[in-house]
């Protein structure tokens, strides 16, 4: 006697479902875990100044223009702007150094000139101010600091200051002392430059290198 169609389907269904389910049951008492540990390290980082622009990459040759003069038989003073908002001074502190300190100081040491050809002449002259010596006045500068929660609390202005050589060779311009957030950066701006010129300098196109660092 043949069986129904319907009953064969049906003896199937039953056979196949509880193999199927013993087969999940089997999975979970083979299956285990194991767990581990992720460990990522962030090193301090080191204090950094720099030169940047409007949008905070760096100025490949950043310059200072001082205003031009005309030939004279007197003295005469040459002013410029030390930190622009094209090219501002930009200290990092991701350290957990609280204290540090920015200055300038000519790339050539005391005594450098002011050079154009053959014509010099001085930017920290010892034999008077009317003989060529450059006056940073940091005062008139803005400090602006970069970051979430990064505040000019202990940041401050240098003092105005001239170059005198081997007395004053470097200028501070800007530091941050006990009580200065870490993990900040601060732009500097609008510091005042001076330069005396003496009387009858030639005409010319001078140029002086400047160097600032922080520490």
């Amino acid at each position: 006697m043949k069986r129904p169609k319907n009953l064969r389907k049906s003896l199937s269904v039953v056979l196949i479902v509880p193999l199927f389910l013993s087969f999940i049951l089997v999975q979970l008492v083979l299956a285990d875990t194991t767990q581990t540990t992720l460990n990522q390290l962030i090193n301090a980082g080191t204090l950094a100044i720099d030169i940047v622009d409007g949008t905070g990459t760096s100025v490949v040759s950043p310059s200072v223009a001082f205003g031009a003069v005309t030939f004279s038989f007197d003295p005469q003073d040459a002013t410029g702007t030390l930190g622009t908002a094209s090219e501002k001074i930009r200290l990092s502190n991701p350290t957990t150094t609280v204290a540090w300190n920015v200055s300038m100081a000519a790339t050539g040491g005391p005594g450098t000139t002011w050079t154009t050809g053959t014509y010099t002449y001085p930017f920290d002259s010892t034999g008077g101010a009317d003989t060529g010596r450059l006056t940073v006045n940091p005062t008139t500068g803005t400090i602006t600091p970069i970051g979430a929660g990064c505040t000019n609390t202990s940041v401050s202005l240098g003092a105005s200051g001239f170059f005198l050589n081997a007395t004053t060779n470097s200028i501070d311009i800007m530091a941050a002392t006990t009580g200065a957030d870490i993990g900040c950066r601060w732009d500097l701006t609008g510091v005042s430059l001076t330069q005396r010129i003496p009387a009858g300098q030639q005409a010319g196109s001078y140029t002086l290198g400047m160097t600032i660092t922080a520490l």
